[in-house]
This record gives structure tokens, C-alpha cells and sequence, in this order.
């Protein structure tokens, strides 16, 4: 595991997703967790902290892990390399394409499994057939069959969304997750994320980041975020986006007051 050492805000996010995990996977009843923690606060690094010590305190546990990204700007490999060398070797951490194309049955213990779910979900309208070859019917294991072969050897699953508001919510995002993986436990994870009814929510307050160092109070403009419509851009190019529209806002109160100066 990584020498880097966690803020103190990044340690009681971790605690918190640790306790309210173990308290659902204790249930036995598939629940989500909305983790909200602002853009350049370390999310993939609490994510991957929270994932080793979820196996240190679950020992007697199986338990695997499928990592989903958005696959835009090679985000997923990101994502991989980023976790893989936070690790150091454990927990083993693979990229779907490379490791699963057919060559393995099902996901093994403590294993780190990362995904481009655009990808997967992504279905021919008029005849419904799954377009990726991961997902295909084939002689070789595919990744619905990978995922059912795992379940049917008793691991338990832990699902995290990276980017989860990039379009985590749509029916084909919801079948994927709930009729194919068909997790024990969701993670969905986002600088502004979407919460729906009876989610748990972890939110990592932009204060604590700003004091930690981490980010600088002049960069979180995030009015009108909320406002922008589009479910397939990242955190990052979401606060790119809301600075663009402010600086058009600037520039008509500019053009107005000038008006009225002259």
C-alpha cells in the first residue's frame, strides 16, 4: 500500500464509508452509499484507502470489487493506474479488457476489477443486442457470465461508480447494475452526485479540503452547477463548464455597466 499519507478529512470519510459499510453488508440487504467529496479532494486515493481496509476488517469475508468509469479521456485506465500504484500489489488490481477477455471464469478474492461501464451498456436500440464483444454471447467467458460465476461462488460484491452523475441513473446504467452485477453494495462517488431515495450519502465538506491545503477557496465556484445539463462530462469539465457561464455573466454585467458609464 501507498506511504502517502491521508489528510485528516480523508480519514473520516473512509471511516464513515467503513462503518455504514459494514453495518449494510451486515444486513444482507444491497444498499447504496453516495460518497460527494469536491473535485480535487482525493477521491480515487479515499476510494482506494477505503477498499484496503474494508478486506483488513473483513478477513473472513470473499470480497471483490468492480471499480466503473467512464471510459471519455481514457478516464478508466486513469483510474486503474492511479489505484494500481496506491496498492503496490495489494489488493490486485486489473483493467477489465486486459485481464477478463475471456481468459478467467470469475473475479477472485480482494481482487479490483476496473471498468468502462459506457461501454457495456451500450446496446443496439433497434434490436437490444449488447455491441461490446466483452458483453457477447461467446465460447469465451463473458462479462455478464464473469459476473454471475463470481456471484455463484458466494463473494461478496462491492460496486463503485466513479463519476456517478454521468448518467448513473439511466435505465441502461440501472439494468447493467442491478440485473447483470447485482452488487451487495454500491459506492457511487462524485463531486456532485445524484441521490435518490433511501441512499445513504458520506459528503466531505469543501471547507475541511480547502484548510487541508488540498484546493484553494478561489477555485470552488460551483454556483449553478446543478443547472448545467449534461450527463456526460466529468466533475472536472462540470466546474470548466459553470466557470465558462460565469465569465459570460461577467462580461454582460460588464458590456452593461459600461453602457451606463457612457
Amino acid at each position: 500500500m501507498s506511504l502517502k499519507t491521508p489528510k485528516e478529512y480523508q480519514n473520516k470519510a473512509v471511516d464513515k464509508l467503513l462503518s455504514r459499510s459494514k453495518e449494510i453488508l451486515d444486513e444482507g440487504k444491497s444498499k447504496t452509499i453516495v460518497f460527494q467529496s469536491p473535485t480535487g479532494s482525493g477521491k480515487t486515493f479515499m476510494m482506494s484507502q477505503y477498499i484496503y481496509e474494508l478486506i483488513g476488517e473483513n478477513e473472513d469475508k470473499d470480497i471483490c470489487f468492480l471499480w466503473f468509469s467512464i471510459g471519455k479521456g481514457n478516464l478508466h485506465k486513469q483510474s486503474f493506474e492511479s489505484l494500481d500504484e496506491t496498492f503496490q500489489g495489494f489488493p490486485e488490481c486489473y483493467l477489465l479488457e486486459d485481464e477478463f477477455f475471456g481468459s478467467r471464469e470469475s473475479i477472485a478474492k480482494n481482487e479490483v476489477v476496473v471498468v468502462n461501464w459506457e461501454k457495456l451498456r451500450s446496446q443496439d436500440k433497434k434490436t437490444g443486442e449488447w455491441k461490446n464483444l466483452l458483453m457477447k454471447d461467446k465460447e469465451t467467458v463473458n462479462f455478464r457470465e464473469l459476473v454471475k460465476n463470481t456471484q455463484d461462488e458466494d463473494k461478496t460484491v462491492v460496486l463503485i461508480i466513479d463519476e456517478s452523475h454521468t448518467n448513473a441513473t439511466s435505465d441502461r446504467a440501472m439494468f447493467l447494475r442491478d440485473e447483470i452485477v447485482k452488487p451487495d453494495l454500491t459506492i457511487e462517488m462524485s463531486a456532485t452526485p445524484p441521490v435518490l431515495v433511501g441512499d445513504e450519502k458520506v459528503v466531505v465538506d469543501p471547507k475541511d479540503v480547502i484548510d487541508a491545503g488540498m484546493i484553494k477557496k478561489e477555485i470552488i465556484i460551483n454556483e449553478g452547477l446543478d443547472e448545467i445539463e449534461d450527463n456526460e462530462i466529468t466533475s472536472q469539465e462540470l466546474i470548466l463548464e459553470s466557470a465558462f457561464l460565469k465569465r459570460k455573466e461577467l462580461r454582460k454585467l460588464f458590456e452593461k455597466t459600461k453602457k451606463a458609464r457612457y
